[in-house]
């Protein structure tokens, strides 16, 4: 017998309907917040930023009392090294609830993009002073400066040859007044770059402090590269003191104990300049290789093994590893048959710097 509306059956399908109407919207908006992934904040946009950092009146009170601005100058930016840089490129750790949720922004951490001047930094006596906890020592900004960074080959910037003794002279005051009445002062003032500067005593990233330092050190290492150039790495190699030194030995036929000297002093300063690439090679190593291969070329990091790196100190695994491809592999990457990147290619190192990290690689042993 067929339902009448007013049957109990009817009425019953009815009130079913009814219900499921009700729940299920709720039921639905339930499973879809239980399968939907908890939202994270985004980072930033410039032009979020620039609401704010535009203000040539923001500013902000550090710990010590001091107004400190907050202002952003865009055209000082678009002229800068960074120009390309985005501001959460540098400033990652903020997100779009910034300035709400109070928390202040992070120091910038440069080593996403100068990793190998990172490794130096940390190993100069200015990194050092830093880790042991010397909060005056000098950061990248204390020298770079923040938004407007310049390269080095900028006249405006504060890192070229002109302005390196003022610069330093912001920590080293004493120094800095001394350099300047010196005659490589005197003649970096007048704009002539073969004078020695600070960077060419004391190195860049990896500044050496050389309080104590021997007159053979400074002479045969520091005096003798070229102005201007790391010595190791300079296209003008040739032109450097091993150069120079045979120039005076051709020069100085009939005179035999000045060849004498000549020779001595040749293959010291040979051995302090082989010396020096090999500091080299293993800093591009430190920097570039050891997160898989670990310190001792052995491969047991905990990528190295995920990897299955390659012992180095295996002398049969040195045999079958050629100089070509140890190159190849490091200007193009590796990858596994199933298409695994197992390493990323190197195309920031040059040739030389490629020669330099399989001369290290061979200098492993058990």
């Amino acid at each position: 017998m067929a339902h009448t509306p007013s049957s109990p059956g009817h009425m019953k399908l009815i009130r079913c309907i009814l219900a499921i109407a009700v729940i299920s919207p709720w039921a639905l908006a339930t499973v879809s917040a239980a399968d939907k992934p908890a939202a994270t904040p985004s980072a930033l946009d410039d032009d979020s930023c620039l609401q704010c950092h535009s203000d040539k009146t923001l500013t902000k009170t550090d710990k010590a009392g001091k107004e400190v601005s907050l202002f952003v100058d865009t055209a000082v930016i678009k002229a800068s090294a960074h120009s390309a840089q985005t501001c959460a490129g540098c400033h990652s750790d903020l997100t779009e609830n910034h300035p709400d949720e109070k928390i202040a922004a992070k120091p910038v951490d440069c080593r996403g993009c100068h990793e190998l001047q990172s490794v130096s930094y940390e190993k100069s006596a200015h990194g050092i002073a830093l880790n042991q906890g010397n909060k005056s020592a000098p950061n990248c900004v204390d020298c770079h400066g923040a938004h407007a960074v310049l390269a080095p080959t900028s006249p405006a910037s504060s890192l070229y040859f002109t302005h390196l003794a003022q610069t330093c002279g912001s920590c080293h005051g004493q120094e800095s007044q001394d350099v300047q009445a010196s005659v490589h002062g005197r003649a970096a003032a007048k704009g002539e770059r073969e004078s020695a500067t600070c960077v060419d005593c004391h190195n860049d990233h990896q500044m050496e402090s050389l309080k104590g330092a021997s007159s053979y050190k400074i002479s045969i290492e520091i005096c003798s590269k070229p102005p201007g150039m790391e010595f190791e790495t300079s296209p003008c190699a040739e032109a450097g003191p091993i150069s120079q030194l045979s120039q005076i030995w051709n020069k100085s036929t009939n005179n035999q104990p000045m060849k004498k000297l000549l020779a001595i002093t040749l293959a010291i300063t040979a051995l302090a300049t082989w010396s020096a690439r090999a500091d080299d090679a293993k800093t591009l190593y430190d920097a570039k290789c050891a997160k898989c291969h670990g310190e001792d070329g052995k491969g047991q990091k905990v990528m190295g093994k995920h990897l299955g790196c390659k012992d180095y100190t295996d002398p049969k695994v040195q045999a079958a590893l050629t100089d070509d491809a140890a190159i190849k592999a490091t200007k193009e990457g590796l990858t596994d048959p199933t298409g695994k990147v197992l390493m990323k290619p190197e195309p920031t190192l040059s040739d030389d710097d490629e020669k330099a990290l399989v001369a290290y690689m061979r200098t492993f042993k058990p």
